[in-house]
């Protein structure tokens, strides 16, 4: 039948039929190529989404950090430190949670599923915190410390899990380097809570010490990735990372705390160097005993402790702990003295009693010294410090903030792309639609009547 539609057109007939078959098609296309575009511009609204929400993010976990150092130092100090601090921060963080769940409502429905999911997990997690301000305000040695960290690390898992989401090249290495700032933040802010706890309560835990050195190696690891993915469009911003690092009151008390865990490491081995184990007691089992092997033993102990003597005089902080060494040195010295002084009683038949006597030594001031080595320090005062890494952190936000409007201007550019590009081919559709209608026309005028 279609053969003799078509044998009773005229040429322009044939020509009009063509052109609707051509329409068609091309009308196929533009349909195709409008799910594309509409896939392209839920991915662009959803990275706009995303970015928007990372402020929020970001805000919050500024507050969440931030309340979490001042509580930490607020209970290492029994209630002494940062009490005035602490209410307008709850305040702060209160705000920035609110506008954190506002914001999330907001953008919810454009969210991708796996940001949203872990976004409100977070929100969630983080409603516990006026619980938690209870346990802190009532000094409670509770694990707040790791609550905080916690919902602040769940937020950053939020943003990461954008990740997948983005099609574009450029806003996936956007957001890649915007989470590693985060957990560079986070890392910051983690080692300002260990140390303003640190130096908040009247003795130092070893273990603080030792989590403070390992925060600051962590961010060093951050700070080499985020480098690698920053876009060249921050310049000389990115010479923020390097006055970051370079803050005199930070890397001064960082030192300060490698150095005195260090020093806590060495003065508990040289402990044993001198106790049960050392010399003290070889020169008891000398004395009781009488043995030569005791003699070249406890002169081997007797090297190695002044020997670890060295090594903590160079650890030691300008006018702190030279009473302690001095302490330390003078026992030393007064227990070598006195084993001379026991293998020559030796030779000449004293008994045991009368050398027991006559090498007696108090070891009460270099218990003491030790303790002191191990437990303390130094002097800072956690105030300054934590307005100091404040600081810091700061210049770190400032360039997260940068990032962000830089990814904010990537994915608004890629939504206005889509939506003009869908309004181009929606303008193109209705011009073939008019062409195949008059077309229609044409063929339908000169198509004769069918005979049945």
């Amino acid at each position: 039948m279609m053969p003799k539609l078509f044998s009773g057109l005229s040429v322009g007939g044939k020509l009009s039929a063509a052109g609707v078959c051509s329409g068609v098609a091309i009308a196929a296309l533009a349909l195709t190529i409008i799910w594309q575009q509409t896939g392209e511009l839920r991915h662009a609204r959803g990275a706009v989404a995303v970015v928007k929400l990372t402020h929020a993010i970001n805000e919050a976990i500024v507050d969440l950090q931030r309340e979490r150092d001042l509580s930490a130092g607020f209970v290492s100090s029994k209630g002494g430190r940062f009490a005035d601090w602490l209410p307008l921060q709850h305040q702060l963080t209160d705000e920035s949670l609110d506008h954190l769940q506002d914001r999330f409502d907001e953008l919810r429905a454009e969210l991708p599923e796996a940001t949203a999911t872990m976004t409100l997990d977070g929100l969630g997690f983080l409603r516990r915190v006026r619980e938690i301000r209870v346990e802190v305000s009532e000094r409670q040695e509770s694990a707040f410390f790791e609550y905080y960290s916690k919902g602040s690390q769940r937020l950053i898992e939020a943003v990461q899990r954008s990740s997948g989401f983005l099609g574009d090249p450029q806003l996936s290495s956007g957001l890649s380097a915007i989470i590693e700032l985060l957990w560079l933040k986070e890392r910051a802010g983690q080692e300002r809570g260990v140390i303003t706890n640190l130096f908040s309560a009247p003795t130092h835990d070893g273990e603080l010490m030792r989590r403070a050195i390992v925060y600051a190696e962590i961010q060093q690891r951050h700070r080499r990735r985020f480098e690698i993915l920053a876009p060249p469009e921050l310049g000389l911003m990115l010479s923020k990372i390097d006055d970051y690092t370079a803050s005199d009151v930070v890397l001064d008390t960082r030192q300060l705390v490698q150095n005195a865990f260090a020093r806590s490491e060495l003065s508990n081995r040289l402990r044993q160097t001198l106790g049960y184990g050392g010399f003290v007691h070889l020169l008891k089992n000398y004395l009781l005993r009488g043995r030569e092997e005791y003699i070249g033993l406890f002169a081997e102990k007797l090297k190695e402790s002044r020997e670890q003597l060295v090594e903590l005089r160079k650890l030691r902080s300008s006018g702190h702990f030279e009473a302690e060494l001095a302490t330390l040195g003078d026992t030393v010295e007064r227990y070598a003295v006195a084993f001379d002084r026991l293998v020559e009683m030796r030779g000449r038949d004293v008994s045991i009693a009368a050398m027991d006597r006559e090498i007696e030594i108090d070891d009460g001031p270099v218990l003491a010294a030790l303790h002191v080595l191990e437990t303390s320090a130094g002097e800072v005062e956690p105030r300054h410090y934590f307005s100091s890494a404040s600081q810091r952190i700061s210049d770190l936000n400032e360039i997260a903030l940068r990032l962000l409007d830089l990814h904010q201007q990537r994915a608004t550019e890629l939504q206005s792309h889509a939506v003009l590009l869908l309004y181009y081919v929606y303008g193109a559709l209705f011009t073939v639609a008019l062409l195949l209608g008059f077309l229609g026309r044409a063929i339908m005028s000169r198509v004769p009547p069918l005979r049945l």
